[in-house]
């Protein structure tokens, strides 16, 4: 509906999304809610604090809809977009009945139809193809290698792309510096902090991959060593669905004078983390109670005299 010549009304309804599908709309994942005098409250993070879900907000986090409740205004940074919202529908993580589950997952569309579907099939069938695809790229990543032996590296992936008329998507030599490993307490931190945050789960998720695919590099140089035993090689890494070919891995160990400096300052960051962590137990109302010895005081009310003979007043 028209409502003035720069201004149109739209209503309607999206399907069954995640957090991280509206975190990565192109309109919904710039539109924000401005909370009670809170800093802005993103879509997902207001959507998903649903008590449906079993979320249990937070202090400072964002207050809870109902099913069926407008929250709103919503509007984008630009003030191109604004608009009341409700949560009318929740389903939580579950395994489907059969491949023959469909739903919709349609985000908000202007001026035509979104019949975006998800279809269980569809993603059986997909990975399957995926994965009969991971055999040949096995195939494919020792026919590169073979080239590397014999024509080295530019002009043996000059021909693979030839080869395979890959020009939109070529084959390249890339280059990654400067690789720390990730720590299983980084990621127990990450998770902790971030709990209760339903949009935190894509990130999180980045995070565990990162994680694994850095253990994966150094799981390749034998313990005491700085290279593999030989270069160049091939590797799988299948959270990426990829077989690599390594030019050269190089692993720079801490001398034992980094060592010594950086020994100091770890145990401290450590020490600090870990005294953060306890605030929240040391300052929980009940712990407080608890430990100082804390008893409400009650003020004994004094009784009304009972008079025998009312006549006498």
């Amino acid at each position: 509906e028209q409502i003035s010549s720069d201004v149109r009304l739209y209503t309607g309804k999206t399907g069954l999304l995640t957090a991280a599908d509206i975190s990565r709309d192109d309109k919904l994942g710039m539109m924000f809610l401005q909370d009670q005098g809170r800093a802005a409250v993103g879509i997902a993070s207001k959507a998903f604090a649903i008590d449906a879900l079993g979320y249990t907000a937070g202090l400072f986090d964002a207050d809870a809809p109902e099913i069926f409740q407008s929250f709103g205004p919503v509007r984008d940074g630009r003030d191109a977009l604004m608009g009341l919202m409700r949560v009318i529908d929740v389903a939580g993580k579950e395994a489907p009945e059969s491949v023959d589950v469909s739903f919709s997952q349609a985000s908000v569309v202007l001026n035509e139809a979104d019949e975006n579907i998800y279809s269980v099939r569809e993603a059986v069938v997909n990975d399957l193809k995926k994965l009969a695809a991971m055999e040949m790229l096995e195939s494919k990543a020792d026919e590169l290698l073979a080239l590397v032996s014999e024509h080295g590296w530019d002009e043996a992936v000059e021909k693979f792309n030839q080869q395979y008329e890959l020009e939109e998507n070529p084959v390249r030599v890339q280059t990654q510096d400067d690789i720390n490993r990730l720590s299983e307490s980084m990621v127990r931190r990450l998770e902790i902090q971030n709990q209760g945050d339903p949009t935190a789960e894509f990130f999180l998720r980045n995070i565990k991959e990162q994680k694994m695919w850095r253990d994966k590099l150094y799981s390749l140089i034998p313990a005491g060593e700085s290279r593999p035993a030989e270069l160049p090689m091939i590797a799988e890494f299948k959270p990426h669905k990829s077989w690599y070919v390594f030019k050269d891995v190089e692993l720079e160990r801490l001398t034992e004078g980094q060592y010594e400096q950086l020994k100091a300052f770890q145990a401290y960051r450590e020490q600090l983390t870990g005294a953060q962590a306890m605030a929240v137990v040391h300052f929980n109302p009940s712990n407080i109670e608890q430990r100082m010895g804390f008893e409400l005081v009650r003020r004994e009310q004094q009784e009304p005299e009972d008079f025998e003979d009312l006549d006498e007043i």
